[in-house]
């Protein structure tokens, strides 16, 4: 009540106690106000003051710092709020375009001239298009009840500057300078002073760290391989230094480290990859550990690679997605980058399917459905993604090799390695070379990397290859490995550390032609020399020729001398043949006696010509005229040419008689002896033979013996007679012999009753008979006789003794019995 009371009071004049702005007056001084209405503040003098409207800004999903606030229709996500002008729309929502009067449309065919641009459902527009020239504003000082609201334009960034935090209605815009350049405007300045970074002069400086809004580009000098030591294996560019490398040492390029299993080259540092944690990566002066989401340890150039990337990513100007801090709350279109270790805004080739390929930013990139690929506008894709024969054919900038069931780039050089599974096309492709032993396909006149030799017992051993080829400073030397020379090969010159081994097929000796002077060995060749050659008719082969040695040749022997003769004259492989003559020659022109030019001491011209010790049948010796004269026709040979000297006989006179002469019959008891040529007696069949052949002619009798059981009385007797054979009752008294018969006699015959056979008669002995035994008077028959054994007598038992009687009688065949006397019982009996 007070308060609208003073306020009527005030009226409209002033803006002390009684005006209407005052809503409460200041009771000691009743001029004075000491509280205004809304929309007014309280001046030191006790005056209210209209409040300054609100500052130009931005309302954005209905509502704005000072209240609720509404922009134009439903379609508007986003309008300027001006104290006295109509809230005007900014950006539109639901798929709608802004059109220059800041109405959204629901397309731009209304508007002439205009297009359509953007295709999220935020942010499209019309263009050409226009926005009211409102300066915005932001709260510098608030309204209170004793001061005004102060209100300030918000600042605009300017040329190479770009803004870093949005403005509000109570906050300023922030601007920095854009990437690449640099503020060098003085401390507490409210104007930014924006110069370009420094620039790394290519080939001579790069950069070390990137240039940002407030700290220059830091560029540091290349650094020189050394000359002869060291080649270049990266050149160095404008952010990341010149890589150098000493020149391998081909005399012992790789060596085994036995705990990574890992051949490596001894001038390279082992690869940082292979070091798996921390302690073990810090080590390594070439080393540097990447703390990032996927820690690993990295060279220091793929270290400072990644660190500038991750910085570069971060100064991206409008790239959200770099203010988020964790994994969880990177989502769509943001992307974690495991590798960087922050978020960034999803690129064409972060997705996978066609349809999120389509879907991404304004739809312009590409989906490649052969190869599952997206890829942004106009992005050359790598030939190596394309798999199949197809899909590299619609590149022309690629090549498809079938033989590998490779695509690659059509204009580059072999990719050898794509080889490596085929050795025949490697070595047919130019370039490329096969290494059988590190199973890689390599560029021809390259050393194979140490690493590519998987097992100790594979990695080049120390002095096993020689630099091929000097280092340049862009290349290593060429370690190339040394020779082995193999069967039938020599070394004609031994390795040295820029030389290969030079091997040489050992010569071959012509078979036939030469022969092998001196053994080829693994370090020299083998020598051969010109087989000699023998000179016709003065000198021959006395040996053959080898395949180790010379023929050798021996002087052909002169014309043959005395006594001797010429077998054979001297040819290519033999000397002339000289034989001594015969002994029975003084001279000869051959080998036998017949060829004899005179006869020797001894000798005799035969009737043949020949010369000989005995003269040949049908002659006799003539030593005082030194020849053989014949004999007479019927002599084969003699002892003079008379008919009675004859020695042998020939046919048909053969038989020599003691007379000298040759008969053709020997006459009664003899026969021609064809042994002896003579006339010998017949043979004579003694007793106990027989004649088996008949004697005469040229035939003398034969005789054998007997058989058993037969005899021959006298000689010469065609047949033997048959023992004969003695009767049952006849024994033998004289055995058969070849010359007599066997002869028999009765067997005797013993008379019964008075004689025994004492012993049997035999084939060859007679019955012996003995006399049998008469009993005495005082004897009786023991033992009857038989025909073949005797009577045995025994002595009569004597009764005469006392207290004896002869109870019963003897017998001529048993012995008396005796009986014992009775003697009468006394006083009993009596004898009778």
């Amino acid at each position: 009540v007070r308060i609208e009371e003073a306020a009527a009071a005030a009226g409209s004049g002033g803006g002390g106690c009684g005006s209407p702005s005052c809503a409460v007056c200041d009771g000691a001084h009743s001029a004075l106000c000491a509280a205004c209405v809304s929309g007014h503040y309280l001046t030191p003098a006790g005056e209210c003051e209209v409040a300054t409207p609100a500052c130009t800004a931005v309302c954005s999903g209905g509502s704005s710092f000072y209240g609720f606030c509404t922009c134009p229709g439903q379609h508007c996500a986003a309008c300027l709020v001006a104290p006295g002008a109509s809230p005007w729309c900014i950006v539109c929502s639901n798929s709608f375009y802004l059109a220059a009067n800041g109405v959204c449309a629901s397309d731009c065919s209304s508007l002439p001239g205009s297009s359509p641009v953007g295709s999220n459902t935020f942010g499209r527009e019309c263009q050409p298009g226009s926005t009211p020239t409102l300066s915005l504003e932001f709260e510098t000082r608030p309204l209170t009840a004793s001061s005004d609201r102060v209100c300030s334009q918000v600042r605009t960034c300017g040329a190479n500057q770009v803004e870093v935090v949005s403005p509000n209605p109570q906050r300023n815009r922030e601007c920095q300078c854009e990437r690449g350049y640099l503020d060098v405007s003085a401390p507490n300045a409210t104007d930014l002073q924006c110069v370009p970074h420094s620039n790394c002069t290519p080939g001579t400086t790069y950069e070390v760290a990137p240039g940002t809004a407030t700290t220059d580009r830091q560029c540091r000098t290349c650094r020189q391989c050394t000359l002869g030591a060291e080649f270049e294996t990266a050149g160095c560019t404008l952010t990341s230094d010149r890589q150098c490398q000493p020149y391998s040492n081909c005399a012992d390029r790789c060596a085994f480290h036995a705990e990574l299993s890992y051949c490596a080259n001894t001038a390279e540092p082992v690869p940082c990859r292979l070091h798996t944690n921390e302690a073990e990566c810090q080590q390594s002066v070439n080393c540097t550990w990447v703390p990032l989401a996927d820690p690993s340890c990295r060279s220091h150039r793929e270290a400072a690679q990644l660190r500038a990337a991750q910085a570069r990513l971060l100064l991206t100007a409008g790239d959200s997605c770099a203010a988020v801090a964790h994994p969880d709350n990177c989502t769509s279109p943001c992307l974690w980058d495991f590798g960087l270790g922050s978020c960034r805004s999803s690129q064409c080739t972060d997705l996978t399917t066609a349809t999120a390929c389509a879907q991404h930013g304004d739809g312009s990139c590409v989906f490649e459905a052969d190869i599952a690929l997206c890829r942004g506008p106009g992005e050359q894709v790598a030939c190596s993604r394309r798999f199949s024969a197809a899909s590299c054919g619609r590149d022309a900038q690629c090549t498809f090799i079938s033989a590998v069931q490779a695509c690659v780039a059509a204009a580059a050089g072999p990719d050898c390695p794509l080889f490596t599974s085929a050795p025949g096309l490697c070595n047919q492709t130019s370039g490329c070379s096969y290494d059988g032993v590190a199973v890689l396909c390599k560029a021809s006149n390259t050393s194979t990397p140490c690493a590519r030799f998987r097992t100790e017992d594979v990695c080049p051993a120390a002095s096993s290859e020689y630099q091929a080829r000097e280092g340049t400073a862009t290349t290593d030397r060429y370690c190339a490995p040394v020779q082995t020379c193999g069967a039938g090969q020599y070394a004609l010159q031994e390795p040295t550390a820029t030389t290969d081994r030079v091997c040489r097929a050992q010569p071959v000796c012509s078979i036939g032609s030469q022969y092998e002077s001196v053994a080829g060995t693994a370090t020299s060749a083998r020598q051969c020399r010109n087989i000699t050659s023998c000179t016709v008719g003065q000198t021959f082969e006395a040996q053959a020729a080898t395949g180790t040695s010379d023929r050798v040749c021996a002087n052909v022997t002169a014309a043959c001398g005395p006594d001797t003769y010429e077998v054979s004259g001297p040819t290519a492989t033999s000397d002339r043949s000289c034989a001594d003559c015969s002994s029975a020659c003084a001279g000869c022109s051959g080998p036998g006696s017949l060829e004899c030019t005179a006869c020797a001491a001894g000798y005799l011209r035969a009737l043949s010509g020949a010369c000989t010790q005995q003269c040949e049948l049908g002659s006799y010796a003539s030593p005082a005229q030194g020849v053989c004269q014949p004999c007479h026709s019927s002599c084969r040979t003699c002892s003079g040419g008379g008919s009675t000297q004859c020695v042998t006989c020939t046919v048909p006179q053969r038989y020599l008689q003691e007379d000298g002469r040759c008969v053709a019959d020997c006459g009664s008891e003899r026969f021609g002896n064809s042994s002896s040529g003579q006339c010998s007696d017949c043979q004579q069949c003694e007793a106990g033979s027989r004649a088996t052949v008949a004697c005469g002619g040229a035939t003398d009798r034969a005789c054998a013996a007997c058989a058993a059981g037969q005899f021959s009385p006298v000689a010469n007797q065609p047949n033997c007679t048959v023992h004969r054979v003695c009767g049952a009752e006849q024994w033998e008294t004289a055995a058969g012999t070849a010359t007599s018969d066997r002869a028999c006699r009765n067997t005797t015959q013993c008379v019964a009753g008075q004689q025994y056979q004492r012993a049997a008669a035999t084939a060859t002995s007679d019955r012996t008979c003995g006399n049998l035994t008469v009993c005495g008077e005082e004897e009786y028959v023991n033992v009857t006789a038989t025909a073949t054994s005797d009577r045995q007598c025994a002595a009569l038992r004597n009764c005469t003794g006392a207290g004896l009687y002869e109870q019963v009688a003897a017998t001529a065949t048993s012995d008396r019995v005796c009986g014992t006397v009775r003697t009468c019982v006394d006083g009993a009996e009596y004898e009778a």
